[in-house]
């Protein structure tokens, strides 16, 4: 049962995270074809900036309050209140350190106007409240306001994008289209909770204090993930940024919206798990972790055959010179997919020091390795320093990892390598036929490895048959 209902919560919540992002997404293809590689690049660039305002204006506060709603629903109203609060304030000293920031020439200028619209946009992300569903594992709600998002992005961007001097309503627009869906959100989530008593100065200073390691880690994730664009946008051209930005963006839809689907459904499902027995929460995180790595390495293998043909048809031949950025990239969200049970596992089991001493050290990577091979190697060093740098803190949390043996997570993550490197010898050996032959000589050999080596079980198949008849149950009734 509890299979079947996190199946589902899975696939409500990533249904309205992909369709709402997939329709940001072409949102933001058009904008690429418009606006041009320079202008995309200066586009993405003020974005990204933006990104690591609104980790910072969050600071783990979301986390912590789908965990305690998770733990204890009746304390709704308080953590609503107390969030709210924090939130705000952090708002509003943020907005003045963006201000300051162009005034003093830290950001250069030619970004500078651009980003200031796009950072109004963390004060409704102050009273977002979709994280109190979360916890309630109410998820219908959410999706509708990330779908209505996405789609007013898109049609936004339709109407006032026409040409490539329409860079700043392409901002205005990003921030009107996720203001009103927070709004709506805010306003039922009020109407059905209320706002509990204003915190205390010691309740706010307890709250901060306990999502701090994870508002850390968060903002040191977000640094890694958009630390590229910033590289690039430094050291490179505007137009090399455009191109960088294409490949990465493919990525970023996928990455931050696929795993962040995992994150909010699988946290109070662990925390559960934890709380009432260690061995399932264990057996939960090795199982989940098995079948992980056997999906990414199918799905990376996928993507980065046909990414060819992915580039040409979403942002046209002007972007051929994107595709080596996403073809490397792809694995660093591969990796990254394996590595979030262990993430979201710390945090359910109150390890967060550990995880944010993760974080550091992927920050640490990125933060030397992305200068020296931009430098090097241009846009194409960029996206391998982000490979390297999530394979290295992957391999730090296998190590260390608390409640699972490193030779036990080994063991289940040798025979999908195999399985990996015959269908990557056959895509190397048939090069020069078609992308559709590779991708079909590609996956036989990787499925037909893997079971060769009993790298996928009986188990696994029925595991998948039962969420998906499960699945299919729960759309029945």
């Amino acid at each position: 049962m509890q299979r079947r209902k996190l199946f589902m919560n899975f696939v409500l919540l990533l249904s309205g995270n992909v369709l709402g992002q997939f329709l940001f997404f072409i949102g933001f293809v058009h904008l690429a074809r418009v606006l041009g590689p320079q202008g995309f690049g200066v586009w993405n660039f003020a974005l990204a900036l933006l990104m690591y305002f609104h980790r910072a204006g969050e600071f783990g506060l979301e986390v912590i309050g789908v965990r305690e709603i998770a733990r204890e629903p009746s304390e709704i109203s308080s953590w609503i209140a107390k969030i709210i609060v924090i939130r705000v304030i952090l708002a509003s000293i943020l907005f003045t350190i963006g201000i300051l920031l162009v005034i003093f020439h830290l950001i250069p200028q030619k970004y500078g106007t651009l980003f200031l619209i796009f950072l109004i946009s963390i004060f409704p992300m102050a009273i977002l409240l979709e994280w109190v569903y979360e916890g309630l594992q109410r998820l219908m709600q959410v999706s509708i306001a990330r779908i209505a998002k996405g789609m007013l992005f898109l049609l936004f961007a339709l109407i006032f994008v026409r040409t490539d001097m329409d860079i700043k309503q392409s901002s205005i627009i990003y921030v009107i289209s996720l203001a009103l869906p927070i709004l709506f959100i805010f306003r039922i989530v009020w109407k059905e909770f209320g706002f509990g008593r204003f915190p205390l100065r010691s309740e706010i200073l307890n709250t901060l204090r306990a999502a701090s390691p994870i508002g850390i880690a968060t903002l040191l994730s977000n640094y890694s993930l958009f630390l590229g664009t910033i590289v690039v946008g430094y050291l490179l051209t505007a137009e090399d940024l455009g191109y960088y930005a294409a490949g990465q963006r493919i990525v970023i839809f996928l990455w931050a919206y696929l795993i962040n689907s995992l994150h909010r459904v699988l946290l109070p499902t662990l925390v559960k798990n934890y709380k009432q027995d260690i061995k399932a929460f264990s057996e939960f995180t090795i199982s989940f972790f098995r079948r992980a790595v056997i999906g990414s390495f199918g799905f990376g293998l996928i993507i980065s055959i046909i990414a060819p043909a992915i580039i040409v048809i979403l942002y046209s031949s002007q972007y051929a010179s994107s595709l080596k950025v996403f073809q490397y990239m792809i694995w660093a969200f591969v990796v990254a997919g394996i590595r979030c049970i262990f993430e979201i596992s710390l945090i359910a089991s109150d390890n967060q020091n550990r995880y944010l001493g993760g974080m550091i050290i992927l920050a640490v990577l990125y933060t030397f390795l992305m200068p020296v091979l931009t430098l090097r190697y241009g846009i194409t060093g960029a996206a391998i320093g982000s490979v390297i740098s999530e394979m290295g803190y992957l391999i730090f949390l296998i190590a260390t990892f608390p409640y699972l043996k490193f030779t036990l997570l080994l063991s289940h993550l040798w025979k999908p390598t195999i399985g990996l490197a015959a269908g990557i010898l056959g895509v190397l050996i048939f090069s020069t036929v078609g992308w559709w032959l590779q991708l079909i000589i590609s996956m036989s050999a990787y499925l037909l490895v893997l079971i060769f080596i009993k790298g996928i079980s009986m188990e696994d198949c029925n595991w998948l048959v039962t969420l998906l008849h499960g699945a299919e149950n729960e759309v029945t009734a």
